[in-house]
């Protein structure tokens, strides 16, 4: 079985880890299709391209791991330029 593909992004950009298939899992606080915690998808737009590149990593840690837990040093979104 093969993982879905991530959106492609444009030259010079990370591509996005959604597959198009949105499905929340309320109870672990993620996406089922991407495997991307809730604050990722949220803050995706905003954060670097280092801190898109750790999400990228941490869904292959999720991956092999079958989502039992976080990967050591999960990445964070970046604030909003209110500071929040």
């Amino acid at each position: 079985m093969t993982s879905p593909r991530p959106q492609a992004a444009a030259p010079g950009r990370v591509p996005s880890p959604c597959v198009n298939v949105c499905r929340l899992d309320a109870a672990q606080r993620h996406c089922t299709g991407c495997l991307r915690r809730l604050d990722e998808i949220a803050g995706w737009s905003r954060m670097t391209e280092a801190q898109q590149l750790a999400v990228h990593a941490a869904i292959a840690w999720r991956r092999e791991h079958g989502m039992a837990s976080e990967p050591p040093a999960a990445p964070t979104a970046a604030p909003n330029a209110s500071g929040l």
